[in-house]
C-alpha cells in the first residue's frame, strides 16, 4: 500500500469532535459500520475500495472501475429483519463482490454466509428471458471477522480463501463462487514484520483503531 493510500485510510477512519490542547483528535475504530462504509462505500471513496479489493483478490483478477450496488435486502420469514451489508459492488464485467465487518460471532455463520450469497446468484435471474441457460456471473464474498475466529483454523493463519472443490483431488469443482474469510482478531504483526500488502492493510486498520484507543484514554 502507498504511503499516501494508507493514509488516507487513516484519515478516513477518523472524526474530530474538537479541537483542545487536551484532545485535539480522536480516531474511532475502522471496524464500526458507519466508519467502514464512510471509507470503503462511499462514491468518494471508490478508490479505496478498489484497491483493498485488488490486495485481497491476490491476482484472481484485476478490478479496472466498480459500480456501488443495493446493499439491502428483505428478509424472507416474519418479524425478519432486512440484511444490510457494508457494501456490494460490481466491476465493469458484472463480477459482484460482497463486503461485510462481523464483529462478533454469530451462530452458524458459515451458513448465514452461504445463504446471503445465494440471494446473489438468484438476482441474477432475468425476468422472462428464456435464452439465459444460467450463464452466472462471478461472485465473491469477503467478510472481515474483528472479535471473533473461525472454528478448526490454524493459530497465526488469518487468511482463509474458500471454494467449491472435487473432495478426492483438491481441484476447483466451480470456479465463480468465492469466499474469502479474514480473522483480523489473529492479525498482530508489528510494523517490521510486514511481508504483503493485505498486512499493510490491516496494520493501517489497526493503526487508526490504536490511536482511538489512546487518545480516548487521555480525554
Amino acid at each position: 500500500m502507498s504511503e499516501e493510500l494508507q493514509e488516507n485510510v487513516v484519515k478516513e477512519s477518523s472524526i474530530v469532535y474538537g479541537k483542545t490542547p487536551e484532545s485535539p483528535v480522536i480516531y474511532i475504530n475502522p471496524f464500526e459500520d458507519w466508519v467502514f462504509k464512510r471509507i470503503f462505500a462511499s462514491e468518494s471513496s471508490k478508490e479505496v475500495a478498489k484497491a483493498f479489493l485488488n490486495v485481497v483478490l491476490e491476482g484472481k483478477r484485476y478490478i479496472e472501475s466498480i459500480t456501488y450496488g443495493k446493499n439491502e435486502y428483505p428478509g424472507e420469514i416474519r418479524d425478519e429483519g432486512n440484511s444490510v451489508f457494508d457494501f456490494i459492488c460490481k466491476d465493469k464485467d458484472g463480477v459482484t463482490f460482497l463486503v461485510e465487518v462481523q464483529r462478533q460471532e454469530q451462530k452458524n455463520f458459515k451458513e448465514r454466509s452461504l445463504f446471503y450469497t445465494s440471494r446473489l446468484i438468484s438476482d441474477q435471474s432475468p425476468k422472462g428471458y428464456k435464452e439465459w441457460r444460467y450463464n452466472l456471473k462471478e461472485i465473491y464474498s469477503i467478510s472481515l471477522l474483528e472479535n471473533f475466529s473461525l472454528p478448526e483454523t490454524k493459530p497465526g493463519k488469518y487468511l482463509h480463501n474458500v471454494s467449491l472443490c472435487d473432495t478426492d483431488t483438491g481441484s476447483v469443482f466451480y470456479n465463480k463462487l468465492h469466499f474469502t474469510y479474514i480473522e483480523v482478531a489473529k492479525f498482530n504483526k508489528k510494523e517490521h514484520e510486514l511481508k504483503t500488502l493485505l498486512d499493510e492493510w490491516l496494520y493501517a486498520f489497526f493503526s487508526s483503531g490504536e490511536i482511538c484507543q489512546l487518545n480516548t484514554r487521555g480525554t
